[in-house]
């Protein structure tokens, strides 16, 4: 399976009130997600599950640092929220205003039966201050992280709050993660008024459990342009007359199955006996990074249903290419198999391979009960029964011959 996974936004910083115009400080603009892409060997039947992320959400422009609701924009929902972008502080004799960072984008996921991939969302924008620009969402070194603690999501860490002195904006949340990352507890500043800018919140941190194949492992710490939202900007010396912040672009998750002919083992041969069909394996030519055949499963299915027959399922000792097959006489089968992987290292690692075509047909027999060959039924004389019969005629003959000479010698008194 080739997948591709993306991340949400981080939405844009508000700004600054800017009264006047010139000390206005815009808003930053939210971070692109990180967008992974790989490989994951899959098998039918496995259960493939997937959570796209939401962007996040934009800070509020020019919210006075003692009005109600002046928290940051909210991060964005997924398999790892994004954290919040920074508050205001309280105060009863305050009347600054700042701008607010924007929130984390949610991380998408994907999970394969116990495997999980995390793409981690983008860090909000954040807050314009006095005469300062907040800054963008952070992007992410490209790498991930091969852990345990993939199975589990974790929300990114809320931006730093408005400083409790100054005119600063504040910092935007980082992206959505997943648990005990680092992006769930580095926190971005906040800014300082005419000194610092608001930070914009980190990118989450990426992962998975150990199943994604290295050679095909692609990270990008960004989903590219437009991914966060853009922060707010004054457009006039009237501080209510802003342009909003934007939200973060949601993410998004691409899956694509195909068929890999030469990771698949073959049954090559199934012998017919008595009671019995001896299966004759090859091995995959192939096989997942890391892993090892640990054995196989073999199973041979009546070709008849209405032969009442049941289908036959048998695992092979280790990775012994031949196994025999208790099957029915007179029917006939046809015979799968497929590998049963495990981590040449990580031996809690564990795959299946597709299962392989069908073997051609077998019928075991009892001893003396073969085909019947057309025809055997009437007995045909060899060459020796007519050489016998043709003794008994002559030696027929001789005895008659001398039977009538001994006649004719008495009648004459011989």
């Amino acid at each position: 399976m080739t997948f591709t996974a993306i991340g949400g936004g981080g939405g844009g910083g508000g700004s600054d009130d800017g009264n006047p115009r010139s000390t206005a400080g815009k808003g930053g603009t939210g971070g692109g997600a990180a967008s992974l892409s790989g490989v994951v060997q899959v098998y039918p039947a496995q259960s493939v599950q997937i959570v796209v992320a939401g962007g996040g959400d934009p800070g509020n422009s020019n919210v006075r640092h003692d009005a109600p609701g002046s928290g940051g924009g909210v991060g964005g929902s997924g398999a790892g929220s994004g954290g919040a972008g920074g508050s205001t502080f309280a105060s009863s004799n305050n009347t600054a205003y700042n701008g607010i960072g924007g929130g984390g984008g949610g991380a998408s996921s994907i999970a394969v039966n116990s495997n999980w991939i995390r793409a981690g969302g983008g860090g909000g924008g954040g807050g314009g201050g006095n005469t300062i620009t907040g800054l963008n969402g952070q992007p992410t070194a490209s790498a991930w992280l091969q852990t345990p603690d993939c199975v589990a999501a974790g929300v990114g860490a809320k931006g730093m709050d408005v400083p409790t002195t100054g005119d600063g904006g504040s910092a935007g949340g980082n992206g959505g993660t997943y648990a005990n990352a680092p992006s769930t507890l580095n926190r971005a500043p906040s800014g300082v008024d005419h000194t610092t800018s608001a930070s914009g919140g980190a990118v989450g941190d990426s992962c998975h459990t150990g199943y994604v194949e290295p050679g095909n492992l692609t990270v990008v710490s960004a989903a590219g342009p437009g991914s966060g939202g853009v922060g707010s900007i004054i457009q006039s010396v009237n501080p209510t007359n802003a342009a909003a912040a934007v939200k973060g672009m949601g993410g998004r998750v691409t899956i694509t199955f195909d068929r890999d002919a030469n990771r698949i083992p073959t049954v090559t041969a199934v012998t017919p006996g008595n009671a019995i069909g001896t299966v004759t394996i090859q091995t995959p030519q192939t096989l997942p990074p890391g892993m090892q055949v640990q054995n196989y499963t073999v199973t041979c299915t009546p070709k008849d249903p209405a032969s009442g027959a049941a289908p036959v399922t048998q695992d092979t000792t280790g990775a012994q290419t031949s196994i025999d097959m208790p099957l029915q006489n007179d029917v006939t089968y046809n015979c799968t198999v497929q590998a049963n992987l495990i981590g040449t290292t990580d031996t809690a690692l564990t795959l299946k391979t597709l299962v392989s075509a069908n073997s051609g047909d077998v019928t075991p027999k009892a001893p003396g009960t073969g085909p019947v060959t057309p025809g055997s039924a009437t007995a045909v004389p060899t060459l020796s029964e007519w050489a016998l019969i043709l003794l008994s005629a002559l030696l027929g003959g001789f005895a008659a011959l001398r039977m009538r000479q001994s006649r004719v010698d008495a009648h004459h008194g011989r």
